[in-house]
């Protein structure tokens, strides 16, 4: 949050390493996207347990996108879980509980929540 009370939320999921020797920026040069090995993201570059339902659709991102991205990293500051990620099952489960399904109740998680961080972070979701 910056002192003007702008949250800014870093996605590092489409970074990428580079080697020592392109460290130098030459915009004629190509550059190198593939993911790190292990990654998991879709063909339109986002990392798949931060992407809203909406852009599994349209493969567009919004300022609502990233507000659902900021309610989910909430959800796991509060209750050291992702709401959605399904760990056993191929991506596409996660995908379909992104779009379709309610995430476990906080208050099953953490019982002492405040009542208005569980609000905002539901807001979110």
């Amino acid at each position: 949050m910056t002192e003007a009370g702008l949250i800014k939320i870093l996605d590092f999921g489409v970074a990428r390493r580079i080697n020592l020797e392109d460290a130098e920026f030459d915009p004629a040069k190509p550059m190198n996207r593939m993911p790190p090995p292990g990654a998991t993201y879709t063909a339109r570059g986002g990392t798949i347990a931060y992407m809203a339902p909406e852009q599994f659709v349209t493969g567009q991102s919004s300022v609502q996108s990233d507000i659902f991205a900021f309610g989910v990293v909430l959800y796991e500051l509060v209750t050291g879980k992702h709401p959605f990620h399904r760990p056993d099952l191929p991506d596409f489960q996660s995908i379909r509980a992104i779009q379709f399904a309610d995430p476990p109740p906080l208050r099953d998680v953490v019982s002492n929540i405040s009542s208005e961080l569980e609000s905002v972070i539901l807001r979110c979701l």
